[in-house]
């Protein structure tokens, strides 16, 4: 027996598609496995003819095999299988009907621009002298009828990345001239200047988190400088006998709003004794109304004074409070 000729498998062909061996149907072509030479039904308009047949079709694996039997009785057929048989031609190339296309990409392969044919079925098979490809092949309609080139590129686009490829080299020398780059630069040259870039940039982000750092710990010190100086001022303020344990979160607060005006206050204000504010004959009055007139003027008299005017007038303590912090109910 002659050896077999592979007629298809799933490799990618010249023309950046593949047909997929798994997707075909061979029913019709069991029944008739015509050979022709170059795809050719005839060699004048007289003689359309094929100059054999296939057998021993077979599917193995991916390939796709069968072994041609030529016309003995046909010179031009004896001719080819003479070429055959020496060794001369080796190539033959399928003739099929596309059913479906995929652009799926776990069909595509490294380099393809075309769709996958996924299902097909094979209507002739042909030897050929010098295939575009080993895997070369020929479209027919759903009439069996032979297409002519343009129309199998019509049943099988270009992808539209390939259309757009022009607008892509564009858009690089774009980003080479933002990038200082001369728009010749490679793309590796493209990728070199970005990697400079951002490792400069890496470099400037370090730098500006060891700032903030410095910043952070600068702030935390003086935070804790200016709360040690309100601390000193209320507890020098509370041992003069100024301010009670009871006005001391007030003074505390003031003081860290507005630490100049709260030293201000309790500079004026002077110990208070309990005698300061009993009146000769025993009995204890507040301080004089006349005198009272803002809650700093209760403050200058002293804590004791402080606790025995709240304890006495505690609406006109209240109402002093708040015109002096500018409280509104």
């Amino acid at each position: 027996m002659a050896k077999p000729f592979r007629l298809s498998n799933s490799n990618l062909n010249v023309d950046g598609f593949r047909v997929l061996t798994a997707g075909g149907d061979f029913k019709r072509f069991k029944q008739n496995p015509i050979c022709l030479w170059m795809h050719r039904r005839y060699f004048d308009d007289r003689d359309p003819l094929p100059i054999g047949k296939w057998e021993h079709f077979e599917v193995k694996g991916d390939d796709i095999l069968a072994v041609p039997t030529l016309d003995t009785k046909d010179d031009f057929a004896v001719k080819i299988a003479n070429k055959v048989e020496q060794d001369i031609i080796r190539m033959c190339s399928i003739g099929i009907r596309v059913i479906e296309v995929s652009e799926d990409p776990k069909f595509l392969l490294p380099g393809q621009t075309r769709p996958t044919i996924t299902k097909w079925e094979l209507v002739e098979a042909s030897l050929v002298d010098i295939g575009r490809h080993s895997e070369a092949l020929r479209l027919y309609d759903d009439n069996y009828q032979p297409m002519e080139e343009e129309m199998s590129f019509a049943i099988l686009p270009l992808f539209e990345r390939n259309q757009s490829q022009n607008q892509n080299q564009k858009e690089m020398k774009l980003i080479a001239l933002k990038l200082g780059l001369s728009e010749q630069a490679t793309e590796n040259e493209i990728l070199s200047k970005i990697g400079e870039l951002m490792s400069s940039k890496s470099a400037s982000d370090v730098k500006a988190e060891e700032f903030k750092l410095q910043l952070q710990t600068a702030q935390t010190t003086l935070n804790g400088l200016k709360q040690a100086k309100i601390d000193d001022l209320i507890n020098q303020a509370m041992s003069a006998g100024k301010i009670s344990s009871a006005q001391k979160e007030h003074f505390m607060a003031f003081a860290a709003s507005n630490f100049d005006a709260a030293k201000q206050v309790l500079d004026t204000m002077a110990a208070t004794k309990p005698m300061n504010v009993i009146k000769p004959g025993g009995s204890s009055h507040s301080a004089d109304n006349a005198e009272t007139k803002t809650f700093s003027d209760l403050l200058k008299k002293g804590a004791e004074a402080v606790e025995l005017f709240k304890a006495e007038q505690p609406e006109e303590y209240a109402r002093l409070y708040r015109e002096e912090y500018k409280i509104k109910l």
